[in-house]
């Protein structure tokens, strides 16, 4: 066995390149979790139409359920926005003004865990604002900026949902300078997520853990190059709900 880690850095035709560079390297198989989970699908095809096996998160899966060499983890983003403004809704009491520190513009997974979010205030009646929406392309610099910009905008502001934990570290920070009692949620839970969430620092955090996404990959692949078969193409990836009653570095992603 020989492990490849490729970086796309957040850049969407740097990640195309880079699996265009395993289809020519004759790579056996690899893992994705994809920028942009639309434009990514062409070269995905591609790939597995020259034999490589790829698991890869569900928001692919309607687009390659017919190649027998393509799985997934079942990741739902909906449920892991509409987590996250449940926490937002416990934090601030049904009420107030809220902000968004969203991903990568126009991305699948940003544009669902948005919607999984604001949703979640419409069909439960609760009087809750999202103020504003910023992009900060999964960047904590960018995401502390933005933080600081939404808090001096909105003096009453109550909460913000960060999608990603490396920019809720960078709002975290904002918020401690600004000296406010605002409440800070995120997607993701490392180890370093979680200590923030049992010290009081972020309110909750909601699992994406890779260990089930990557553990599951490798399985599949071992299986597979030594001569097994594969059946199943699917598998659920629950998102954890991690507050500061029941946090433990049990339940970190990583």
């Amino acid at each position: 066995w020989e492990h490849i880690t490729l970086n796309p850095e957040n850049d969407i035709q740097k990640q195309i390149d880079l699996v265009e560079s395993c289809i020519s390297q004759g790579i056996n198989a690899f893992f994705i979790q994809s920028v942009d989970s639309v434009a990514i699908i062409p070269v995905l095809k591609k790939a597995l139409n020259a034999g490589i096996y790829i698991f890869a998160e569900g928001e692919v899966e309607k687009s390659l359920s017919e190649y027998p060499n393509a799985y997934f983890a079942s990741y739902d983003h909906v449920t892991a926005g509409q987590l996250c403004a449940k926490a937002v809704a416990e934090a601030i009491g049904n009420e107030g003004k809220v902000g968004i520190i969203a991903g990568l513009a126009g991305a699948n997974n940003t544009i669902r865990r948005s919607e999984g979010f604001r949703n979640y205030f419409t069909d439960n009646n609760l009087n809750i604002d999202v103020v504003n929406e910023i992009n900060c392309n999964w960047d904590r610099a960018l995401a502390m900026s933005a933080a600081e910009d939404m808090i001096m905008a909105n003096p009453d502001l109550k909460a913000i949902y960060s999608m990603g934990e490396e920019m809720a570290w960078g709002v975290v920070e904002a918020v401690e300078a600004s000296g406010k009692d605002i409440k800070v949620i995120t997607i993701d839970a490392s180890q370093r997520t979680v200590q923030m969430v049992m010290d009081g620092r972020m309110y909750a955090a909601i699992g994406c853990p890779p260990r089930s996404f990557t553990g599951i990959a490798f399985d599949i692949y071992k299986t597979i190059l030594d001569g097994g078969e594969v059946t199943e193409h699917i598998y659920d990836v629950p998102a954890t709900y991690i507050t500061k009653e029941n946090a433990s570095m049990d339940l970190a992603d990583y």
